[in-house]
Parts: structure tokens; sequence; C-alpha cells
């Protein structure tokens, strides 16, 4: 896989500097946009001196100078259709990819058709519509992107990948095997650092299949 420059948008927080430690593992060059500096290296002890930081709050200008060359733009930040719509903007000024995450937001039963999200009751259906004018801003946009739909990510669940690591998939999970209802953030910044290196899930949203479901298939 050749190094590839990353902008990583909210990188102070747990997913973020998952993130940023995951896209470093693998040998890519990394910026981050953050608001508080400070903040960033508290979430990442002894690794600001490997990245190039920005600080400054997610306006156009601001984010249009952090992603200058940059290959892809991937973001942990909150469902905020503004942002989502800047960034949108900027991947398409920059023909850089956008890698977006809309976390709880579910996706689709194994039928394809059937909201996931229904299943987690009104909670579900909460955190649904919270990530869906997001959603709309970045698919109406013509910005190359992929966004990451999983279910609950929690720090409980967070610590390490899973093993084997869960296969990536689009709208609905293969005939037998069943999306992961709780994602760790490893799995998470695995998943969306893949759909940033490679083009086979590009204007998808995608989910990841639990390794569990995936290795009675075997």
């Amino acid at each position: 896989m050749p190094i590839m420059k990353l902008l990583i948008v909210a990188a102070s927080g747990g997913l973020g500097s998952t993130l940023v430690r995951e896209a470093l593992s693998r040998g890519h060059q990394v910026s981050v946009l953050v608001r508080s500096r400070a903040k960033l290296a508290a979430a990442l002890p002894g690794a600001l001196e490997r990245i190039t930081v920005h600080e400054g709050d997610a306006t156009a200008a601001a984010v249009s100078r952090a992603a200058a060359g940059v290959d892809a733009i991937i973001s942990a930040a909150p469902p905020l259709p503004d942002l989502a719509r800047t960034l949108a903007e900027q991947a398409t000024a920059g023909a850089s990819k956008l890698v977006w995450v809309a976390g709880s937001s579910n996706m689709l039963e194994a039928d394809g058709v059937t909201p996931h999200h229904i299943s987690f009751g009104p909670m579900g259906m909460q955190f649904f519509s919270a990530h869906a004018p997001a959603i709309a801003a970045i698919q109406g946009s013509a910005a190359n992107h992929v966004i990451f739909c999983p279910g609950r990510m929690s720090p409980a669940a967070s610590g390490q990948r899973s093993s084997p690591s869960p296969r990536v998939y689009t709208h609905a999970a293969p005939q037998g095997e069943s999306p992961m209802d709780y994602v760790s953030y490893e799995d998470a910044a695995g998943a969306m650092l893949d759909a940033a290196e490679v083009s086979t899930w590009d204007r998808a949203l995608i989910q990841v299949v639990s390794p569990k479901a995936a290795q009675t298939e075997l």
C-alpha cells in the first residue's frame, strides 16, 4: 500500500486518536485538525512529533489550509451537517476522498431492506435521525466519499482489534453473517482506513461483519 497523506478531523477524541495511531502504524503521513492542541497531546502522548497539527475550528478556510495536498480526509467528528458539507466541498476541490463516520446510525439487516436501527427501538431511531442530514449532505455532493455507519461505538468495546479483523461490507451483511452492533474504536479505525486506502467502497455506506459470524462460515 503506497504511503498516503491523510487529514484526520476531530483527532483528540476516542475514535479520532485511534485513527491517528492506526494511520501512523500503517506508515501514512498524518495531519490533524483539532480545536485544542493540549487536548490532542493528552490523547496522543508522544505522537505529536510524528504528525502535523492544525489548530482551530473547522471553518471552510481552516479545512482548506489543513487539507491542502492530502489524499483523504477522515472525520471522527459528530453528526454536524455544515461540517459534513464543508469537508465534502474540500474533498471535491482537492480531488481527495472523504471518509465520514456516522456512528450508531447503523445500516440494514441482512435482508438488505429492513432498517437495522429499528431493532434498537426509539434510541436507535434517534441516532439514525441525528446522522441522516450529514449523510444526505455528503451523498448530495460531488465528493468521492465513504460513509461508515456502525452500530454503537463504546469505549467499553474498545481496547483492541477483533481477531480475526472484521470484514467491511456495503449496504447489507452477506448471507449468514451479522453486522457488529458494538464496534470498538480500533475496529472502526481499521475499517475507515481500509476504505481510505482502496476504491472498493467508494460512494457507499459501509459496515463491518462480526468476526465470530465470519468464522462460522469458514
